[in-house]
């Protein structure tokens, strides 16, 4: 019997060894198992409970401030990093991974993480928005650019439709703006690299009842002086009448052709004018232009030539010639009176003036298209009636030629001339006096938000 009982007793051991080793198995193995297990996804539009797992910090003027909303940030931010510690305050790196706009915990431990957020750059939201990548991806021309055609219809290979470029400027009303596209509505030539954007007016301005308006008074050089230095861009009644220099007195059609005289000289129509009362000197719309130094000057020649020795250059060239000419970059060749008879002469580009508002260079429009397109040697531009930035393609009558800040300079000692687009799309010049479309240009400083998504139906909207 003792035997019996001793032998069932060992069993028992054996038996209870067994189970004992079984569980440890079936425990190491539930540990591996959660030790490998990732945490559900969190999705960032979700609502959060955040008190007990990580702190979210958004990018503030000074730096960093704690985000206390139970959502996460909205589109103005991005996501930019994230700092996790365990319990002793140990450094846990990549326990978290942000992508495609979902965070993604991974740990066997209890951590606490601080989810960094900086506020998006203009550029950011920009490219976000850009769905048919017209944006460029390099510096064009000073700026990223947009670059591309007016329609769909328009579109080829490498020539994309320009339809993520529209803002509103004025109000901060998106339905105010599309009821009002005349007054408010703009397009992003482009963008700087520290974020400022260079806008231009969609539709054209109006001087009372007339859409077109002369660029100055005079233009023969008895009244321009001998180099033409009474005519040239600072000095035009349009530059004036466009930054709000003159006294507002009088409303009228500006400079009439036809009868020599002036009926509007003294109106402003853009800055401190009664159609844009937004624009007027003490506004936060005016505050928010940024006081740019505008270079102007001549590109007198048409092809390049040699004068001593040097190669000089003309405006039969591409945009991005044309741009280092407009910038001071490569020389042209002007007309200038010397010992009692007018000379070709080598001249670069170092003047400017220092204003808000200004208006196309020739190289904004050749670069608006692509890198290449300029006027060939019959004064044409290359398909630049398919570019966006055509005045054709901003929903206005094409009836006429609109201006740019380029000038052609002092003409044989004759009178002072101007280039400007013509309805065809091709470059000519003309008389300051002549009357011409005119859509005002200016920088915005970087200091604002921007967001909506571009269109047309849903512009860019500016908070600051």
């Amino acid at each position: 019997m003792k035997t019996i009982i001793k032998n069932n007793y060992k069993l028992f051991i054996y038996i209870g060894l067994i189970i004992l080793l079984l569980l440890m198995v079936i425990t190491n193995t539930k540990l591996a198992n959660y030790k490998n297990k990732k945490i559900p996804e969190v999705k960032l539009k979700e609502n959060v409970n955040k008190a007990k797992s990580f702190a979210i910090m958004i990018q503030n003027e000074n730096g960093y401030e704690e985000y206390k909303n139970e959502t996460w940030p909205n589109e103005e931010y991005k996501f930019k990093e994230a700092k996790c510690v365990d319990n002793n305050g140990a450094l846990v790196d990549k326990a978290l991974i942000y992508e495609n706009n979902k965070v993604t915990l991974i740990t066997n431990q209890t951590i606490y993480c601080t989810l960094y957020f900086d506020k998006k750059n203009i550029i950011d939201i920009l490219r976000e928005n850009d769905l048919n990548k017209t944006l460029s991806n390099e510096i064009v021309g000073g700026m990223y650019r947009y670059q591309g055609v007016g329609s769909k219809e328009a579109e080829d290979e490498t020539h994309k439709f320009v339809n993520s470029n529209y803002i509103c400027f004025g109000t901060k009303d998106k339905e105010e703006c599309l009821s009002q596209e005349d007054k408010y509505m703009y397009r992003i030539i482009g963008v700087s690299e520290d974020n400022k954007l260079k806008l231009l007016k969609k539709n054209i301005i109006v001087d009372g009842d007339f859409k077109k308006i002369a660029k100055n008074q005079v233009y023969y050089l008895k009244d321009c002086g001998i180099n033409g230095i009474n005519c040239i861009w600072p000095e035009t009644l349009l530059f004036k009448r466009l930054n709000g220099l003159t006294n507002g007195s009088v409303s009228g059609s500006g400079f009439d052709l036809n009868i020599g005289k002036t009926d509007g000289a003294n109106t402003n129509i853009f800055l401190n004018s009664k159609n844009y009362p937004y624009l007027n000197s003490d506004s936060q719309w005016n505050n928010i232009i940024e006081d740019y130094n505008w270079p102007y000057g001549d590109i007198y020649i048409h092809e390049d030539t040699i004068i001593n020795n040097e190669n000089i250059y003309g405006i039969y060239n591409n945009g991005l010639t044309i741009y280092q000419i407009e910038t001071g970059l490569l020389p042209t060749a002007k007309e200038e009176y010397i010992n009692g008879n007018y000379e070709l002469i080598k001249y670069s580009w170092n003047d400017y003036i220092k204003a808000k508002i200004g208006l196309m260079y020739l190289h904004d429009y050749f670069l608006a298209y692509d890198n290449f397109s300029g006027a060939d040697w019959l004064g044409k531009c290359n398909n630049c009636l398919n570019n966006w930035i055509h005045n054709s393609n901003n929903g206005n009558e094409n009836e006429t030629s609109e201006w740019i800040i380029t000038t052609s300079g002092v003409n044989q000692g004759s009178y002072y001339s101007i280039y400007e687009i013509h309805k065809l799309g091709y470059i000519s010049a003309h008389e300051l006096a002549d009357n011409f479309y005119v859509r005002p240009v200016f920088y915005v400083k970087n200091d604002i938000q921007i967001s909506g998504k571009g269109t047309i139906d849903n512009p860019f909207i500016i908070n600051f």
